[in-house]
């Protein structure tokens, strides 16, 4: 076994919760959290997410995600159904803990209950739609029929452009409180405006309350974004170390750059998410560890805003799991590190002349890293196999 080395430095954002004496954060708006004993909270201008789950209360790191817009208005009902003007049948006003307020859907095997807003929606475009529920009976909703949105199997559809759907994810904030989402690509034509819940007269006999309704041009739910009178946004989120902070200890010809983090996002991705980079002023000279569009964790090198070091790591992800990957590099050897693996990729002799690094920057019309952050480490040396190998286990 080899060895683990000690970093230049480390950045341990699980277990400090808190920023290293190197970085500053930014991100210029509030955003969602949940908090050390699990309640929903915001954060404020520019102060990182040290985000917990939920349910186990494990500190996971600093929660990093693109920048957002809630499309639909009053997210949280304040007004009764004056904010829900497209909504019809047994749906009703009710408080709802937490939320400023609240809609609750019966059911009587006839009527379809409609808790919608209106929300114009363009053709050909991902969009996903959001909503927390509670059910009546405390139990978690139930979607039995993936397939078919109309069944008793199912407690209720979820609407966006008209179109009604099962949700496919469905996450737990204890207390009986669930987030359901789905995203949903528009047709080219007939789209319609209606965004919500909907309780089909076929679905199960559950009943339930819903609030936090969001809509967003995404091709997964993000976190909660809260809408007043006009429509909301979230910031993006952007960890970064520059000047002399960056030139004094990390400013080097040869060395290995690590990320450990958490999945945010299901699926394939319609871009791929920069986890971790160093670049120069103009961004011609890159080092990059990034998840890529079409599967798997990829790193590479551009030195004059040409490509010469690259590889991708195909795996298969899921939500939450975590991934550990670092870039080693000097001249004449490049070497990749992923969960306890690795291997030497390339032989070129040139290297990246940096003088920042960012974790969550936009870079070439690729997202930031969306999901949490839990470590990441600089080492002024080239780490070998077995080395890499043994850091990112």
């Amino acid at each position: 076994m080899a060895v683990i080395p000690t970093p230049t430095y480390r950045a341990d954002y699980q277990n400090s919760k808190q920023l290293g004496s190197l970085e500053k954060f930014t991100r210029g708006s509030e955003a969602s959290v949940v908090d050390y004993l699990g309640r929903r909270r915001t954060s404020a201008l520019n102060q990182p997410r040290f985000d917990f789950d939920p349910l186990t209360l494990e500190s996971r790191g600093i929660l990093m995600e693109n920048e957002a817009v809630n499309m639909v208005t009053n997210s949280e009902f304040p007004n009764g159904l004056a904010d829900a003007p497209a909504a019809s049948g047994m749906v009703t006003p009710v408080p709802m803990a937490g939320f400023q307020a609240g809609l609750a859907l019966g059911y009587d095997g006839v009527t379809a209950n409609r808790a919608y807003k209106t929300c114009a929606v363009l053709p050909n475009t991902t969009y996903t739609v959001s909503a927390f529920v509670q059910m009546d009976d405390g139990g978690a909703p139930i979607f039995g029929d993936p397939v078919n949105p109309y069944s008793s199997l199912n407690d209720f559809v979820i609407t966006v452009g008209g179109y009604n759907v099962t949700p496919s994810r469905v996450d737990d904030f204890g207390d009986g409180l669930y987030r359901v989402s789905q995203p949903l690509l528009m047709a080219s034509s007939g789209v319609g405006s209606n965004a919500g819940i909907q309780k089909i007269a076929t679905n199960s006999s559950r009943t339930l309350k819903m609030s936090g309704l969001q809509v967003e041009r995404a091709d997964d739910v993000s976190s909660y974004v809260f809408s007043g009178s006009s429509t909301g946004s979230r910031a993006r989120s952007i960890i970064g170390v520059t000047g002399e902070a960056f030139s004094k200890n990390l400013n080097m010809q040869e060395g290995t750059i690590l990320f450990e983090g958490l999945i945010g996002r299901l699926g394939q991705l319609t871009n791929s998410e920069i986890a971790m980079c160093m670049l120069n002023a103009n961004a011609n000279d890159q080092l990059l560890i990034y998840r890529g569009n079409v599967g798997g964790f990829g790193v590479g090198a551009r030195v004059n805003g040409v490509l010469v070091a690259s590889y991708v790591w195909s795996d298969t992800v899921a939500l939450n799991s975590r991934v550990c990957i670092a870039l080693s590099f000097k001249a004449g050897r490049w070497s990749l590190g992923y969960n306890g693996t690795s291997r030497d990729f390339s032989t070129s002799t040139s290297v990246p002349s940096v003088d920042r690094l960012h974790i969550g920057y936009p870079l070439g019309g690729w997202l930031g890293w969306c999901g949490h952050v839990l470590s990441w480490e600089a080492h002024c040396r080239a780490l070998s196999l077995a080395e890499l190998a043994e850091i990112t286990k």
